[in-house]
């Protein structure tokens, strides 16, 4: 049975369990969708994590099945970084990963990271939900199921840009 944690402070080991995550979805990215992809160093997203786990901006769920961590996500809703990526005001999200072993077990654990980001970014005031995700992807096939649409290709051509309204 899988429990989520979302909204609540967490341990530096639960911030090195989420890094650990980060890193399997990076190599996962580079590994299936661009060859090329620079991931972050290990200290480098430690710094970041634990900073952003405080910041109220920002949103880290995560989900243990079992006692262990097995998927995470993490967004934003920061209108002004929002504009300066030419974005209008909405929640950004900018990961979600699930372990490999952890997926298809009948319910779906990353829509339940999703649902606790929608709520988050509801609450603060905004309505949309954006993200970039390769074409193609878990993510991208997922989303999709779920409502999000399509607004643009990234230049590099391997990307999406993808927005879900939620009112």
């Amino acid at each position: 049975m899988s429990e989520l944690k979302s909204g609540e402070s967490y341990s530096s080991q639960e911030v090195e369990g989420i890094v650990e995550l980060a890193l399997k979805f990076e190599e996962e990215l580079r590994e299936k969708y661009d060859p090329e992809r620079k991931i972050p160093g290990r200290e480098i997203l430690l710094q970041k994590y634990r900073e952003r786990v405080k910041d109220p901006s920002y949103k880290v769920a995560v989900v243990y099945d079992e006692g262990k961590m097995v998927g995470y996500l993490f967004g934003w809703v920061n209108p002004a970084r929002a504009r300066e990526f030419g974005l209008e005001d909405m929640g950004w999200l900018q990961g979600v990963y699930v372990l490999p072993e952890a997926r298809g077990r009948g319910k779906w654990i990353g829509m339940d990271l999703l649902g606790s980001f929608e709520n988050f970014v509801k609450g603060k005031g905004v309505n949309k939900i954006g993200g970039q995700f390769y074409k193609g992807s878990r993510q991208h096939k997922l989303f999709m199921l779920d409502g999000w649409r399509e607004v643009r290709e990234v230049p590099d051509g391997k990307e999406v840009i993808m927005t879900k309204d939620l009112v």
